[in-house]
């Protein structure tokens, strides 16, 4: 019994012993475990910096043509539908309208017999003057007849006007496209009712230019301006860049929530026909460019070997001293900056195309 406690106390010294050596083991190969650093370098170059700024937009035709009935009635024959390319003056529909049928061939009536009336009370007046010239008659009665006459002749023109109004309207009852171009929408179908200033087409004009609204946000809307040229990407073709310039930036605001943006328009080519109305776009407005500069990636001026204060007024990096066998070997240089782009910034003195800039410390643990 005292030999099978003795071996469990041994056997239990032993696990403890164990315990301990591996506690210290790892103990040790953590204290041991040191940090290094990798000092990413990139040569100054010569090249482009650009400046653009980031926005979204939607698509939409120039100055569509909207079709309006211009008389009442039922639709009895469309000639047109959707996509149809229409030339100005086309027949577009017929309007059907049985009461202006109805008016007009009254109204010509009537005029027919005002005018029959208006020859008959112009010789009455003739002759009552002549007879007036001869004393056969009183002045109050070559008066009324003259007011008999002018009246005469003032519903004879009444008529015709009224006559002539509807035969306008019943040209209308064609509809004609006013431009040419291509139908981007029928709102309308045969035996339908339509009043005056129904809606039943719209036409676009010209499909080789298209029109892009982009929305710019406040922060950003002072540096845009027209004529600044504007590249953009849509869904349907990801890989594909259409461009354009800006016609005209609008200073009416549209808030939503606690965003300010500001309207742009864009006029882009069209010529493939790719763009459609309505699609949305993503969109790079072109503020600022440097052709063949110096220039020095952006993130060289967040980098630093040394805790020191960033100044928000001076552009600081580190290169390599020429002579320097070690990588860490660094001259901080204060340079003078030119035009702050996307990626890089331009350089306008202090460095050259044979400095090496820190770009970069990666950590390395062992």
């Amino acid at each position: 019994m005292q030999k099978i406690i003795f071996d469990r106390k041994k056997i239990i010294i032993t696990i403890s012993i164990i315990i301990g050596i591996l506690i210290i083991f790892l103990f040790q190969r953590g204290c041991n475990k040191e940090s290094k650093f990798e000092y990413k370098f990139e040569k100054i170059s010569m090249g482009d910096v650009i400046r653009t700024i980031s926005v979204t937009g939607k698509l939409e035709i120039i100055n569509p043509e909207r079709v309006l009935c211009k008389v009442a009635g039922f639709v009895s024959k469309i000639h047109v539908d959707y996509n149809n390319t229409v030339q100005k003056g086309q027949l577009l529909l017929k309007i059907d309208n049985p009461d202006l049928d109805r008016s007009i061939n009254q109204t010509k009536d009537n005029n027919e017999t005002l005018k029959q009336r208006l020859l008959l009370t112009e010789r009455q007046y003739e002759a009552d003057k002549k007879m007036f010239q001869e004393n056969l008659i009183s002045s109050s009665a070559i008066k009324n007849s003259e007011i008999n006459y002018n009246s005469t002749k003032i519903s004879y023109k009444y008529s015709e006007v009224a006559y002539n109004d509807l035969l306008k309207q019943k040209e209308d009852t064609s509809v004609r496209a006013p431009v040419a171009g291509f139908i981007l929408s029928r709102n309308i179908e045969e035996n339908v009712g339509v009043v005056n200033g129904t809606l039943v087409f719209v036409i676009a004009p010209d499909l080789k230019k298209m029109r892009l609204i982009i929305s710019v946000d406040e922060a950003d809307i002072g540096n845009v301006k027209n004529g600044q040229n504007v590249s953009f990407t849509i869904s349907a073709y990801p890989d594909k860049v259409f461009s354009g310039v800006i016609t005209q930036v609008r200073m009416n605001p549209i808030q939503v929530g606690g965003l300010v943006t500001y309207e742009s328009l864009v006029e882009c080519n069209n010529d493939e026909l790719l763009l459609k109305p309505g699609m949305t776009a993503t969109a790079s407005i072109l503020i600022a460019k440097k052709e063949n500069v110096l220039r020095v990636l952006n993130q060289a001026f967040l980098v630093s070997p040394q805790k020191i204060q960033f100044n928000p007024g001076k552009k600081i990096v580190w290169i390599k001293k020429k002579s320097a066998l070690i990588s860490r070997d660094l001259d901080k240089i204060d340079v003078k900056a030119g035009l702050v782009g996307d990626m890089y910034t331009e350089i306008l003195a202090n460095i050259t195309t044979d400095d090496e800039v820190l770009i970069r410390i990666d950590e390395i643990k062992k």
